[in-house]
Order: structure tokens, then C-alpha cells, then sequence
């Protein structure tokens, strides 16, 4: 069985200015739910995958060779979002956008993410993360679909 293509393809990227350096992801939205999961698993056959997902983040994390840490995607990548168009909503968006935010907080600030008892540096820079990525994500929908990003 070959991977499913993905109804509407584009990327988005959080700035280097305020948590940098600047990283990208591809973002796939699929017909529906099974296509989602069939190129997810496609993606990473080892995934433990929730039947019910209606959208799915993998970022761009390896295990170095000598085992003693994690490298990164090279340039910038920093993995694949996907979503269904079946159940494409705001809450979900966010929810696999903040998957994301987490992810390149862990390539750029600290792998183990503790933000802490108060609004610092540490929240300050997830919030800027997950709001340029989800401003990305609306700008790029809006651009493809001539319509705001709210969708259910």
C-alpha cells in the first residue's frame, strides 16, 4: 500500500528572533482520518497511535550515535504536522500545533521542558513559540482557502 498524498500541503516557521534559531515544519491535511493515519504510520511504523487521532505531530528528533544525547533536524526542519479535513478544528489545530511549540522549545531552549511556578522567560518563550507557529498556520490557510482558520 503506498502513502496516501495529502489534500493541501504547506509549511510554517517560528522566528530567530525571540527563541532562535528559526525552525519549519511541513504541514499535511489529509481527506480523511485514514489517510491521516495510514501516512502517519507510514511515517513511524512503531508509533503507538490513537485510533480516534485526528491529527498527528512528529518532529525531527534522532538518538546521536553514541547514544548520549539527540540531534536535530538539519536547517531548520523540525518535522511533519498532520490533520484530516473529516475533523479539522480550531482545538485541534492548537493541540497539535502546541505538540510542535514543545518540540522546537526542546531543539532550541531545553530538551527537558520545565517552565516553571510564573510567567518567565521559559513560558514567555513556549507562548511566542506557539503563537508564531498557529499565525503561520492562519496565514497559510487563509492564503489557500480564502476563508479564516476557524473551521468547525
Amino acid at each position: 500500500m503506498s502513502t496516501p498524498v495529502a489534500y493541501l500541503s504547506f509549511t510554517i516557521r517560528t522566528s530567530s528572533v525571540r527563541v532562535p534559531p528559526s525552525r519549519w515544519w511541513h504541514v499535511r491535511v489529509y481527506d480523511t482520518a485514514a489517510e491521516l493515519r495510514a501516512a502517519a504510520r507510514a511515517h513511524d511504523p512503531g508509533m503507538d497511535l490513537d485510533p480516534e487521532a485526528y491529527g498527528v505531530c512528529h518532529h525531527a528528533r534522532w538518538v546521536n550515535d553514541d547514544a548520549t544525547g539527540y540531534r536535530y533536524g538539519k536547517r531548520g526542519y523540525a518535522g511533519v504536522v498532520r490533520f484530516t479535513r473529516e475533523k479539522l478544528s480550531d482545538e485541534i489545530i492548537v493541540h497539535e500545533l502546541t505538540h510542535a511549540a514543545l518540540a522546537v522549545y526542546r531543539m532550541n531552549v531545553a530538551e527537558d521542558v520545565h517552565i516553571g511556578e510564573d510567567v518567565g522567560h521559559e513560558e514567555e518563550a513556549l507562548a511566542y513559540l506557539a503563537g508564531e507557529l498557529f499565525a503561520w498556520f492562519a496565514h497559510r490557510w487563509r492564503q489557500l482557502h480564502d476563508q479564516d482558520v476557524a473551521v468547525a
